[in-house]
């Protein structure tokens, strides 16, 4: 079973030398869901920090969906 472990894990590192264009679609798949999670992570954040009354943070901003496709679009 271990060796059989190991080669799963040795063939996984070579899947994106057989699949390059895989590889590129996942990476940027995945930018795309991390940075996504981020963005919700500080609304999240910035919310319940004005709803606890830190005074030392700023209301959360409202944001359309077009000015969120305007700030990708810019980086």
């Amino acid at each position: 079973m271990i060796i059989a472990f190991k080669e799963t894990i040795n063939d996984l590192g070579m899947f994106c030398e057989r699949n390059i264009e895989a590889c590129r679609i996942g990476k940027s798949f995945l930018g795309s869901m991390g940075e996504r999670a981020r963005n919700g992570s500080k609304i999240i954040y910035e919310y319940l920090d004005h709803t606890f009354n830190n005074k030392n943070t700023r209301a959360p901003q409202k944001i359309a969906p077009a000015q969120i496709q305007k700030t990708k679009e810019n980086k």
